[in-house]
Formats: structure tokens, sequence, C-alpha cells
């Protein structure tokens, strides 16, 4: 290296004196043409001058070269010793992981002196696995090392001399009290609790003044007690709902068992009670501020209340997480937000022009039933409204004939190019039977609309529609029907369903609820009776969601395909061309539930990279916590989800570990 440096600088002081030599002799010989004698002394005064010059910059360059390998050799010795005895812990790997060669500041925090054939990840179980590629490569990442926490920094080099081998150099920086003071603060950081007895009022009917006091202080005193316990500070605003700060160290500890045991403790009062105590808490947990925390837990009690209760949600800032949520919904008995949001619609409705109506993808009779509610509702206050739907799936084609051979609704329906042109400032846009975007028939006109209500009955999930003006969300509803029918009566008087109309609504009910078997309440029989008295045809409504011979028969080999799991619950896995109606699979799912020892049951159904699942329960599995380790969501007796881009049994798979999973964290 040190020749080369030479060479280049001596090159360069020559190449400019032999220019110069080269001008001086040519005006020489222009010299000794106009005067040979002036002209012969100055070639020998060159002559000489070159030969002096010669010998001084030998003499030169010779001073330069020990000067040059002085300081090389000097550089050369410092590296080495900066890396020998450098104090950062250094140690170097070949592409196999191997620990060629360590420092001695890295073999004491090793604990030992490195063994040439022996790889790092033997040693430090905690060290990532790293790839050598083409070109020179980065390196910065945490490991763990005898009880202390190191960032590790360096590079993948190729060497000159062996081309084809590569090699890491990496640094240890310990980084273990930063790491301890992060952990510190992050244990120590406070989350907002927000706690709701989901069924007071409930809890309480039927029981005298002297029981209702007992209750409340058994509930109190589990609470209350509960905090002392996590050293959280909890104030009761009113009689059923509380607040509670508590440090995140608590929360882990939860969030690793994935239990929080007040609910099961409240749950398990004994007292000769008609309905068990369920609470509903919402944690939020934030880094910006002690505001943004209470928000967070705001919408995670929001969350939670949304999803039926009985359960905890916590926020940050990556979303959310659900623990609990085994019990089934609690029928509200007061229908005083059904006449509070009616009376909120009735409103809005006045004050603008149309109103178009959408739901989900793939519509099933619930949503064509609520549809026509809707409309019904709207054309009573003397305004427009209209329906748009993506598809006409067998499983509404009963239903869609029936309609369109009443004159009634001959521009009722619409296409979403058509319901574009009418989305503006005076327009509503009326989503039923969902709160996910993902799900929406039309997602482009919800980024479109300025006034959106959204009506449903699904337990509520992450991805819920938020830019809403009137929100009707009711987890304990057997169907969107239900809600609608339930608004009805308080929307206008002069409300009149039409034969049709009545037909459809109840249709929806049929084939939510599985024909009154499944998430059946009172106000389920009271909103039937409504229709009867409406002027409902059982018989026509029973026609409508009828299936033809060869739905019936597809099925049908559904169900053959069961296979039994873990003793009472049935999976059905098939796969084939695209179903026209996709109703099929939650159908086979409903009628696998009706066998005598199956208490839960799964469908999947693959077809063009596409799994779809339909997943029912009878009530001691929820379904929609097992769907929603998968995507998806739903009920807690009914849910679904779909898998993209899996084989069947890469889906089966999933859903299995999902299975135990939930099982293995339930008990059950």
């Amino acid at each position: 290296m040190k020749h080369n440096l030479l060479g280049k600088i001596t090159g360069m002081i020559n190449s400019k004196l032999m220019i110069v030599y080269f001008l001086i002799v040519i005006f020489a010989l222009l010299m000794f043409i106009y005067n040979p004698v002036l002209g012969i002394i100055q070639l020998g005064i060159i002559i000489l001058v070159i030969l002096c010059q010669t010998v001084f910059t030998s003499e030169k360059n010779r001073k330069l070269s020990d000067f040059i390998e002085d300081v090389y050799l000097s550089s050369d010795s410092i590296t080495k010793n900066f890396i020998v005895n450098s104090n950062f812990p250094l140690v170097i790997l070949t592409e196999k992981n191997q620990m060629i060669w360590g420092n001695d500041k890295f073999c004491d925090i090793l604990g030992k002196r490195i063994i040439s054939t022996e790889k790092i990840t033997d040693v430090v179980p905690d060290f990532p696995k790293l790839t050598y590629e083409k070109g020179r490569k980065e390196l910065n990442f945490t490991c763990r090392l005898n009880d202390r926490e190191y960032n590790v920094v360096g590079s993948v080099e190729n060497f000159q001399e062996e081309k084809s081998k590569k090699w890491a150099l990496l640094y240890w920086v310990d980084i273990t009290q930063y790491a301890q003071l992060e952990e510190k603060y992050e244990n120590e950081r406070l989350a907002y609790a927000s706690i709701v007895i989901d069924n007071y009022e409930e809890s309480i009917s039927g029981l005298i003044g002297s029981d209702i006091a007992q209750l409340t202080a058994k509930i109190d005193n589990l609470i209350f007690q509960w905090a002392k316990n996590i050293s959280g500070y909890i104030k009761k605003l009113e009689k059923d709902r509380y607040i509670l700060l508590i440090q995140e160290k608590y929360l882990k500890e939860y969030k690793k068992n994935n239990r929080f045991e007040i609910l099961e403790s409240v749950k398990n009062i004994d007292m000769d009670l008609s309905i068990p105590v369920t609470l509903s808490i919402g944690i939020g947990v934030s880094d910006e501020n002690p505001m943004t925390a209470d928000e967070y837990s705001k919408a995670a009690l929001d969350m939670c209340l949304g999803r039926g209760g009985d359960q905890v949600v916590i926020k940050d800032k990556d979303g959310f997480s659900y623990y609990g949520g085994n019990t089934k919904e609690t029928e509200k008995r007061t229908k005083v937000r059904a006449r509070v949001i009616s009376f909120a619609f009735r409103e809005l409705i006045e004050s603008k022009k149309n109103v178009i109506v959408i739901g989900h993808k793939n519509p099933d009779p619930d949503l064509l039933g609520a549809a026509l509610g809707i409309y019904r509702a709207v054309r009573t206050l003397n305004k427009n409204c209209y329906i748009a739907l993506d598809t006409i799936n067998p499983s509404i084609h009963n239903m869609k004939e029936r309609i369109d051979s009443d004159d009634e609704y001959n521009d009722t329906f619409i296409s979403k190019y058509q319901a574009e042109m009418m989305m503006n400032s005076d327009a509503v846009l009326v989503i039923l039977d969902t709160h996910k975007k993902s799900v929406v028939s039309f997602p482009e006109l919800v980024d479109m609309a300025e006034s959106i209500v959204l009506i449903d009955h699904h337990r509520k999930s992450a991805d819920f529609i938020t830019n809403t003006v009137l929100c009707y969300h009711e987890p304990y509803a057997s169907s969107t029907s239900e809600l609608i029918i339930e608004m009805l009566q308080y929307i206008d008087d002069k409300v009149k369903l039409t034969k049709v109309e009545c037909d459809s609504l109840y249709a929806g009910i049929l084939v939510d609820t599985k024909n009154f078997a499944f998430k059946t309440g009172v106000r389920t029989f009271e909103a039937a009776s409504f229709l009867r008295r409406a002027g409902l045809d059982p018989i026509a409504a029973k026609e409508m969601v009828k299936c033809d011979l060869d739905t019936y028969l597809i099925r049908s080999s559904m169900v053959r395909n069961a296979k039994i799991y873990r003793d009472q619950i049935a999976i059905s896995a098939s796969s084939g061309s695209e179903l026209e109606d996709l109703t099929i699979i939650a159908q086979a799912a409903d009628d696998l539930i009706n066998i005598k020892g199956i208490t839960t049951t799964f469908v999947l159904y693959h077809y063009n990279h596409i799994t779809k699942i339909s997943a029912r329960s009878v009530g001691d599995v929820n379904v929609q916590v097992i769907m929603e380790q998968l995507g998806g969501g739903g009920h807690q007796l009914a849910a679904g989800t779909e898998v993209s881009g899996k084989t069947l049994e890469e889906v089966t798979a999933e859903l299995e570990k999902a299975i135990d999973h939930y099982l293995e964290n339930n008990n059950t």
C-alpha cells in the first residue's frame, strides 16, 4: 500500500517537471538556430540542472518513503491495538455464525474464552438469525446475554483476500440501564379504566330493598377489593359506573394470563338472581397524555358494550384487544333507546331529500327485509328512498321476485352509479346489517356520504364505521329487521306496512333466528306480533326463504363431510367451484348444529384461493372469539370469516389451533 502511495506522489511531481523540461529544450533549440554558441551553452546548463534535480528528487523520495512507511505502520498498529484493547466488546462471526475471534471485553461478557468451532447461537440463545446477502449490510439489533441487554451494531463484509467468504463484525453496547428505565416507565405508566355493570336494572328486578342493597354492597366490595389488590385508584361515579387508575404492569400480567378474574367473581355472586351480574371494562393506554388515555378508555368501553358486555377491551395506539366475552347478550326490556333513535332518525330524514340504503356484500333476507322497512318509514315522511344491492343471490331471489311483482317498488332499486349521482349534501346513506366498511357492498358511497346512519345487530369489531351521525347498534337483537320494526312503531303513527314488507321483515327474523331458535328474546316475539297485526302471512314469508333442490344437495354434501373434533365440535371442510349462493355455507352450519351431541360447528368451503368459514354455537363456545383469531367476527352464537391465499388444509389447521387456544383459555 505504501509503495503505491509513494509511486502516485512521485509520478505527479515528475509529470509536471517533464513538461517544464520539454519547454526549456524547445526554447534552447530555437536559440541554437539564431545563435549556435548561446544554444550550446543553454543546452549544457539545462543538462546540468536536470542532473542536479534528479539527485535532489531521489533524496526527497527516499525521505518521503520513510515518512509514509512510518505513518502507515503506526496507523496499522494503532488500529490493531484499538480493536484488541477496545472498551467495546467485539466479535467476528463467519457466515455460519461461528465465532472465530473476540476481544477480551467480549470474552468477559460471554463468561469464557471463545472456541472457534462454537456457534454464537449456542451460547447466546437470544441471538437472532443473520442473513449474509451479497454486498455490505449494516446490522443493528438488541440482544440479551447473561441478564444484560445489549445493542449489537456492526456489518457483514466481503474481504478482498477471500471474496467467497462473508464475515460479520459486531460491537456489543451495554444498554441494560436504559432498558430497565424503559421497562420501569412502561410498568408505572397509568392506564385509565371505565367500568360499567351491564345489566344492573335487570339484575335487581324482582329484588326487595334490602336485597338490592346487599347485591350492591357485594358488587362494590368485589370491585374495590380487586382495585386494592392491583394498587389501583378507584372511584364510584354512579350506581353502576366506576373509574379506575391502574399501573400498566398489572395489565401485562392479565394479558399474559388472558384472563381478568373480576369478570367471573362478579358473575358468580352468591345470590338468587334471575340474571347474573356482568361487567364491561374499557381500558385506555397511551404514551401521549392522560386525556388521550381517557379517550381510549371510552372508546374501549363503547367497543365492549357493542360486543355484548361481560368482557374487558383494551385500546392503545395499536388497536383493540379483547378478554372474556363468554356470556350471551342481555336483552334490554326498555325501549327508551329505540324511541330516542327513532325520533332522531325522523328529524334527520325530514331535513334531507333522498335516502339511499345499502348493506353488506351478498345480501340476505334480513338485510332486504330491513331495507324495505326503512323504505316504508321514509316514504311515510314523503321523502325519496332507494335501495342499492350489489347482487341478487339465490338466498333473496324469491323475496326479490315477490317485491318486483309489486309496482310500488318499480324505481326503488338502483345501481351503484345511480347512488353515486345522488350522493350529495341533501342525501342520507343508511347502512344496514353491518358496521364494517370492509364488508359494505359499496364502500365508495361511505367515503362520499356526508350523513351516515348505521343500524346493525352484530357484535362490534375493531374496524367499525365511525363517521356516523346516527348509530343504532344493539348486539342483543336477533336481527336488523327486529330493530327496524321497533323503530317503525315510534317514527310515525301513520306508518302502514304493506303485506310484502311485513312478510320480508318476518323472513329476515326467521333466517337470522333459525326459525326462532337462536338469539330470540321477548322483543323478538313482540316484533313478530306487530307484523302479524300489520298483515303478516307466515306461510308466504316462509316461501320466500325456501331453497331449491340443487342448493339443498350442495348443503347436504357439506354436512356429510363433517368430522368430529374435540368430542362436540363438527368441522366440515370441502372445496369446489364458486358458489352462486354463499349463504349455503351458513345453512350447512345451521344444519350441523341441529345434530344431537354437536354444540359447535364450523363449515369451510374453498374456491379460487379463498376459504369461507361459517361458525355456529349453542352457547357453550363463543365462536365470535374464535373467528376473530382468523380475522373475522360476528356473534357469540353465529360468526364467520374469509381467508385468502392459503390452502384448505392450512386454513383447517389454523382453525383447529384457534379452537384449541380458545378452549385452553376458557376451561371449556
